[in-house]
């Protein structure tokens, strides 16, 4: 067992779970990015016009001015089938079938938003790499739970070199249990043959945190990600602004 600081936090941890968005890495610069590129395309598509752009972003919750997503919004949160959905009730609010719109999001908002990062996207928080190789070099473990697909999650992790690090991952198109549900963490416990309360989920959003305390394990708040700074701090045992105030010791 290791000691693991948070800030001025000191936990004994045997497996540390890390949301991906806003916690690896920075999530208005990738999901900003996705958002205005897939809504534009679909915009397009449709030959509509400004009415119908600001409708799904305010549908989602995404702010194209400031270019930042809103706390607690589906867009921070929800998993890329279900934003899909409600940018497809947007589009058939604007008199187009069901069925059509359906389509119409599928090959334009949702293609945008799950092809496969590309390394200019990738903003790491913190020196990620080095952190995984500290913690594994100290008996913890360490585990991934988004809400992003599988293949896009994966193409992250590759990309910060440390895919190899995780003895496990959760995703949010992966078949059973995904987050905000507290089982993912019991699983991942489970999997890790860990106590859920020697258990740490560090995340940017208060779903996460919830979950971690409906599991008994503990709930570290990043911010500066998805979520408010002054929410997250309301669920979290400990807040930290970047991954390099995590640090662990025998």
């Amino acid at each position: 067992m290791a000691a693991v600081t948070f800030g001025r936090t000191c936990i004994d941890a045997e497996l540390i779970v890390f949301d991906k968005d806003g916690t690896l890495i920075d999530f208005h610069h990738l999901w900003g990015r996705r958002a205005e590129t897939g809504v534009e395309a679909l915009v397009t598509q449709l030959d509509g016009g400004i009415e119908l752009r600001q409708e799904i972003y305010r549908a989602l919750g995404y702010d194209c001015a400031a270019r930042r997503t809103r706390s607690n919004s589906p867009y921070s949160t929800a998993p890329i089938e279900e934003l899909g959905v409600i940018a497809a009730s947007v589009v058939y609010q604007y008199g187009i079938d069901w069925h059509d719109a359906m389509n119409h999001v599928r090959t334009t908002f949702c293609l945008a938003l799950q092809n496969p990062p590309t390394a200019d996207l990738i903003v790491p928080r913190g020196n990620v790499k080095a952190l995984f190789h500290e913690l594994g070099t100290r008996g913890i473990k360490i585990a991934v739970a988004t809400t992003d697909s599988r293949a896009g999650t994966e193409q992250a992790l590759q990309l910060l070199g440390v895919q190899h690090l995780l003895i496990d991952l959760k995703c949010g198109d992966d078949p059973g249990t995904r987050k905000p549900d507290p089982r993912v963490l019991h699983e991942l416990a489970t999997s890790a043959d860990v106590d859920p309360r020697k258990v740490v989920m560090v995340s940017d959003t208060i779903g996460d945190l919830r979950m971690a305390r409906d599991a008994d394990a503990h709930a570290i708040a990043i911010t500066g990600g998805a979520g408010a700074d002054e929410e997250l701090t309301q669920f979290a045992n400990a807040s930290i602004v970047s991954l390099n105030e995590i640090g662990a010791w025998d």
